[in-house]
This record gives C-alpha cells, sequence and structure tokens, in this order.
C-alpha cells in the first residue's frame, strides 16, 4: 500500500485525468462537429444535444471511481464537477483515514497538493503566454525588479 502522501497525490492526479472526459457526457461528437465552419456568433449547440445532469454524472464518476481507486491504490479522493458556474456534482470516495476508516467528506476532506500544484502553476503561466503578458524566450534575468539582494 502507497504512503498517505502518495496515496493524496495520486488521487489529485486521477482527478485531473478524468476531468476532460466530463464533457464528453454532454453530447456525442459525430465527424460533422469536427469540421470547420464559419461562425457569427457564439456556436450552437448541435441539435439533439442532451443537457448534462446530475444524475449522468453520478452514475459516470460512481461507476469508473471504485475501480479507479482499487486499481490505483488510492485511500480517497473527491470528484467535483461544475456547469455553468455552479457545482453540478460533489462527492467524495474512499477514506480520508483509512486507520479509523472516516470516509471521504467533499466540503471537508483536505488533500495536500503535492506535485500537483505544478500542473496549475504550468497552467497560469501558458494562458499569460497566450495573453501575450509573458514571453517564455525573454532572458530571466530580466525580470521585474526586486528588492537588492544585500537589502536588510
Amino acid at each position: 500500500m502507497l504512503p498517505l502522501r502518495a496515496a493524496l497525490a495520486a488521487a489529485g492526479a486521477l482527478l485531473l485525468a478524468f476531468a476532460p472526459l466530463v464533457p464528453s457526457l454532454a453530447a456525442p461528437v459525430r465527424p460533422t462537429d469536427l469540421e470547420a465552419k464559419p461562425t457569427s456568433a457564439a456556436p450552437a449547440s448541435p441539435a439533439g444535444a442532451a443537457a448534462l445532469t446530475q444524475a449522468d454524472v453520478a452514475a459516470y464518476v460512481d461507476g469508473v471511481m471504485p475501480y479507479a481507486l482499487a486499481r490505483g491504490d488510492i485511500a480517497g479522493a473527491v470528484v467535483v464537477v461544475v456547469k455553468d458556474g455552479g457545482i453540478l456534482f460533489e462527492k467524495g470516495y474512499g477514506y480520508a483515514d483509512v486507520a479509523a476508516r472516516r470516509p471521504v467528506d467533499p466540503a471537508r476532506t483536505q488533500f495536500r497538493p503535492g506535485s500537483i500544484s505544478k500542473l496549475f502553476t504550468w497552467t497560469a503561466v501558458m494562458q499569460l503566454v497566450e495573453a501575450g503578458k509573458l514571453d517564455l524566450d525573454a532572458d530571466s534575468r530580466r525580470g521585474p525588479a526586486g528588492p537588492s539582494r544585500f537589502a536588510t
């Protein structure tokens, strides 16, 4: 069994791995959806697209998470799906404390971010690059002015 810290880090990685799958629940992708089309304003939803419901997400995640926890030897995880700025689905899986058999509570259980924070940092950096506010090829010695290294 993995140490608790490694298990928590793995749980966070697992959440990030499943995040791209959630939009696929909204509607099936057809080859015609991938063709380039002229757009005027906001793109319209495909005709007959099913709305993403809490029941659909719960059925999918409840089916995947027990297997993922067992296969990854992960103590516990929290899955939160956000849609239109609100929480659509929120549930804890596994144990926050394995020895005490205390289940994960999505509102209270805290996980250490560990190496996962690097992904968030890099995402923020790349967003700055896309916005033209940061140049990855710039000389790092010409960064923002800071305090003198001799200041006390």
